[in-house]
């Protein structure tokens, strides 16, 4: 992901907070295996706030 946020003009992402998260992140991953993205869609959205 970091090439596709560089190319789209931002820094490369910080992923630490993915590691305070881990139980959201690891569910985020189940649930987009089930075709719910929402989750997934947030934790890109809130690393690139950073």
């Amino acid at each position: 992901m970091d090439v596709m946020a560089t190319q789209a003009g931002y820094e490369p992402l910080d992923y630490s907070l993915w590691d305070e998260h881990k139980d959201f992140y690891y569910k985020s991953i189940q649930a987009g295996h089930a075709g719910d993205y929402q989750h997934i869609g947030r934790l890109v959205s809130d690393i690139l706030k950073n």
